[in-house]
C-alpha cells in the first residue's frame, strides 16, 4: 500500500468520520471529501433538528453536561495543524445537518493552510435531490481523489 495514496469521502455521519480523517487524523490521509458532515458537535447540537438522536441514542450523554469530551470528538477541534486536501460540500436547505457545520470547517481549514475547497448547493436539503448537484457532486468527488491521491507522486 502507498501511504500518499490514502482517501477517505463519505455522507452525512460518514462526512463526519472523513472530517475527523482529515483533521485529526491528517498525516494519515492525502485527501478527503466532506460531505453535509457535522464538525461541531456542541453548535451541531444547539442548531439542528435532531438534537436528541446523536446525544442521547448514540452516546448516552448531553454535550452540554460535558463539553470537553464533545468538543474532542468534533472535527473543529484538530483544524490546526491539518493538511489534507478537503473537499466539503453541504446542501444548503440542510436542517439535519446545518450549512454553518461546513462552512465552520471550511474556514478553519483554510486558516490552517490546507488545500480546501467548499461547495453549496442551494435548495438542497440533507441529501442531494437535483440532478445537475447529483452530477456535479460525483464530478468533484472523483476529480478531488484524481488530483490529490491517484495522482499523487509517492515518497516511497
Amino acid at each position: 500500500m502507498d501511504g500518499d495514496r490514502v482517501g477517505m469521502g463519505g455522507w452525512s455521519y460518514g462526512g463526519y468520520f472523513s472530517g475527523l480523517a482529515a483533521t485529526r487524523w491528517s498525516e494519515r490521509f492525502k485527501a478527503s471529501v466532506i460531505a453535509a458532515a457535522v464538525t461541531d458537535w456542541m453548535s451541531f447540537t444547539g442548531t439542528t433538528e435532531i438534537e436528541h438522536e446523536n446525544s442521547l441514542v448514540h452516546w448516552k450523554l448531553w454535550p452540554y453536561d460535558q463539553p470537553q469530551k464533545v468538543w474532542e470528538r468534533s472535527p473543529m477541534a484538530h483544524t490546526k495543524d491539518s493538511q489534507t486536501a478537503s473537499l466539503i460540500v453541504h446542501g444548503l436547505a440542510d436542517t439535519r445537518v446545518p450549512p454553518s457545520q461546513s462552512t465552520e470547517l471550511y474556514r478553519a481549514l483554510k486558516h490552517a493552510g490546507a488545500p480546501v475547497e467548499l461547495v453549496m448547493d442551494p435548495r438542497e436539503p440533507h441529501g442531494l435531490r437535483e440532478n445537475v448537484h447529483q452530477l456535479d457532486f460525483v464530478e468533484r468527488f472523483v476529480g478531488w481523489f484524481n488530483r490529490y491521491v491517484r495522482d499523487a507522486k509517492s515518497t516511497q
